[in-house]
């Protein structure tokens, strides 16, 4: 298919399933296994608005694995979805020749990634590169990832060597390392937040946090991993060496804890307001808190803090096994 490179401008030929953030990064979060091997990701795709989620798993994932998970096997609509499912990817955005651009900015980076990790690696110019890149494929790829235009094009502009080194540096930016066992990659979260000043995206065992400007930094705790005594010792701007703030494998674990915490409150909350207003509408009054538990137990399949499925078909199913009722889409609209 045809249409306008977003990093070039020309039109030509799109490349098909091009990762937006970093594959040699994300895969052993995403593969069951924590391999880092191709298409055997497991991940769930959650809206910030609506309490649904959907497992998505790539086309080798293991059947056993999403049985497991799901507590059933897959369908077949799942399984042929899963045959075009790869992670954090898309069709519509970049053509062959940038992609190539961008994997010498990839590369130069990961040469060097161990000793970045150690904070022995502190060239800011690749650094910074590859981190913007990440910021800046997400925003054009993802809807929910959303960074002013004036930021968006000047994270473009430093890709593409059209700022100075000066001009790199200006933009405050924060990366954390999450020490993680080999065994235990697959615990880590790859996903964006939607506030800004910090803009979030989480990738594995990588955290960036990036602000508009110097007069937009703001304290965000990020469960745990800023300290309000410690971060802006973190932040990057002007810099001559990027420093990088390694975070121990006991700090992953309770971030990931408070991280899982708040999403099972989060989609608590969320399903709870979608029950009482399809059962007024329904019924014509508000369910009683005992209802409203039974309604939650159902739908949740969940240790404390793993989410498990949630979906649209979930809630049509305990309306019509609960009450006999067919629900409606009009039934989910204010």
């Amino acid at each position: 298919m045809k249409g306008i490179c977003h990093y070039c401008g020309e039109e030509k030929e799109y490349k098909k399933n091009t990762h937006y953030l970093t594959d040699s990064i994300i895969k052993r979060c995403l593969n069951q296994d924590g391999l880092k091997t191709r298409e055997k990701g497991l991940y769930f795709d959650m809206s910030s608005n609506v309490p649904f989620s959907t497992l998505e798993f790539q086309r080798n994932a293991k059947p056993e694995r999403i049985q497991e998970i799901l507590g059933r096997e897959a369908t077949e609509e799942e399984i042929e979805k899963s045959k075009n499912t790869i992670a954090y990817s898309s069709d519509n955005a970049f053509c062959s020749d940038c992609e190539t651009k961008f994997s010498k900015i990839e590369q130069d980076f990961l040469n060097n990634i161990v000793a970045f990790k150690k904070g022995e690696y502190k060239d800011s110019i690749a650094i910074r590169k590859f981190f913007y890149l990440q910021l800046w494929r997400t925003a054009i790829c993802d809807k929910n990832f959303i960074i002013p235009d004036k930021t968006k094009e000047y994270l473009k502009e430093c890709l593409q060597n059209n700022c100075t080194t000066e001009e790199i540096n200006k933009l405050p930016l924060a990366i954390t390392y999450l020490e993680t066992p080999d065994s235990e990659y697959t615990e880590n979260i790859v996903g964006i937040c939607t506030n800004n000043n910090p803009y979030i995206i989480i990738m594995n065992d990588f955290i960036i946090q990036m602000y508009d400007s110097v007069d937009d930094i703001q304290y965000d705790n990020l469960f745990g991993i800023n300290l309000n005594n410690t971060y802006q010792s973190f932040i990057n701007y002007n810099e001559t060496e990027f420093k990088i703030q390694n975070v121990d494998n006991r700090i992953r674990k309770q971030f990931l804890e408070k991280y899982w915490k708040y999403q099972n409150d989060k989609w608590n909350n969320l399903l709870t307001q979608f029950h009482i207003k399809i059962y007024k509408k329904r019924f014509g009054s508000k369910p009683s808190k005992k209802n409203t538990q039974e309604f939650l137990k159902w739908i949740l399949q969940s240790d404390d803090y793993n989410l498990k499925e949630n979906s649209l078909k979930a809630i049509y199913e305990y309306y019509f096994k609960r009450y006999k009722i067919k629900l409606e889409d009009k039934d989910f609209s204010d």
